[in-house]
């Protein structure tokens, strides 16, 4: 039986992709979808706490390359 006669398909995603970052966001976070992989596939499984920790990571050194480039740079002087 194909899986695809049952469902709507809202996206394609490649190799290298992520989702289900909704569900990580907040505790009370219902899933938003379910996932069906049409090729073999491996999965990496990151729990809330990690996520958050990273992507906090993240944000505060995007912030620090924006405030340096602005201190920087005289258009904004």
């Amino acid at each position: 039986m194909k899986h695809y006669l049952f469902i709507t398909n809202v996206s394609i995603l490649g190799e290298g992709k992520s989702f289900g970052e909704v569900a990580l966001l907040k505790e009370d976070c219902i899933r938003t979808a379910t996932v069906v992989a049409d090729a073999d596939t491996d999965l990496v499984v990151i729990d809330r706490n990690l996520y958050n920790r990273s992507v906090r990571d993240v944000l505060e050194r995007e912030y620090e390359q924006k405030t340096k480039f602005v201190e920087e740079n005289s258009l904004f002087k």
